[in-house]
């Protein structure tokens, strides 16, 4: 951790999440020692790997540290972890990084710190370049297309996602059924509920895609798939729900799909096993899980709807 002064700047924590990411950590931590900020510390939470990432990571950066959960708690589980330790600490904000994310502006941090001086800001996002699985040198620089000044945003990506700890008090952690998809639209719905924005800034954060989890296609379409089920059926109208049904199976088991778009990550990775009739498999058991696990899902739904205050509870309700 970098040393500060006695009017040191709020203190942000980059948790760095990962699951046998040898192949990327060197260069995401790299990048992150580039940072032009003065007051922030980097956890790495290792996801239950194997490969022996945690320890390359010990061995070149010493000062990271390090929390080994010993089994794969997925996305939500295992930031939840690392967040908690933040909670418990003076960590103003947190910073939730993939490890196959690469951090091309060192006044990153600086920037989000700025953008979220503003308290009605809850989180605060970064121009994400997706890699489509290879990393492009020629990006380590800050190249936008964003004004210099922080925009509004409807939903962050959650790859690299800047969050307001006290937001995080008061309305909760990530969801851990989701496991991993989604669960980052669902903290962000459930902050704009609760009255907060999200921005983002001009800051560019390479993202090369997918990580290891992009060895295992088959799981990602069906946790994807029955996510996109579960977020709808937990924060939107019976209508939209409805519609999200519908739309899955189009995009799952239509040779021909009206839907599917194929500049849509979501509609990617749901379609990304391969198989017409492996996906129609897929599109079963994304809504008998859904159906087994309504009734805890109406409760949450319940539960949110009683306890916003009344001057956001009647907010249309937005889709990511």
């Amino acid at each position: 951790m970098h040393k500060t002064s006695l009017a040191a700047p709020p203190q942000v924590d980059i948790i760095v999440i990962t699951f046998n990411g040898t192949n990327h950590l060197d260069r995401c931590f790299r990048a992150i020692q580039r940072t032009n900020y003065p007051n922030y510390r980097t956890i790495l939470l290792d996801n239950g790997s194997t490969d022996g990432c945690a320890d390359l990571v010990a061995d070149r950066y010493p000062d990271c540290q390090i929390i080994r959960t010993g089994k794969n708690l997925g996305f939500a589980g295992g930031n939840n972890v690392a967040m908690r330790l933040s909670l418990e600490g003076q960590a103003e904000f947190v910073v939730l990084l993939n490890d196959d994310s690469y951090i091309c502006d060192p006044e990153w941090l600086s920037r989000a710190v700025a953008a979220a001086a503003d308290p009605t800001v809850a989180m605060v996002g970064f121009e994400v370049i997706q890699g489509g699985g290879v990393y492009d040198p020629s990006l380590d620089r800050s190249i936008t297309s964003l004004p210099a000044s922080p925009v509004g945003v409807g939903r962050i990506e959650g790859s690299s996602l800047f969050i307001r700890t006290a937001v995080l008090r008061q309305i909760g952690l990530l969801d851990e059924i989701y496991f991993m998809y989604g669960e980052e639209d669902d903290l962000e719905m459930r902050a704009k509920r609760a009255g907060y924005g999200l921005v983002k800034t001009n800051s560019v954060v390479f993202h090369i895609g997918g990580g290891t989890s992009r060895r295992y296609p088959v799981k990602i379409a069906y946790y994807q798939s029955r996510n996109y089920l579960r977020y709808a059926f937990k924060n939107l109208s019976a209508l939209r729900a409805l519609q999200r049904i519908v739309a899955l199976g189009d995009i799952l088991c239509n040779p021909f799909p009206i839907v599917y778009r194929s500049d849509d990550r979501q509609h990617i990775r749901m379609r990304s096993s391969g198989s017409l009739l492996l996906n129609c498999g897929i599109y079963g058991l994304a809504l008998a899980w859904n159906a087994i696990h309504l009734p805890q899902t109406l409760m949450l739904r319940f539960q949110r709807n009683h306890s916003m205050p009344n001057s956001t509870a009647s907010r249309a309700q937005t889709e990511p």
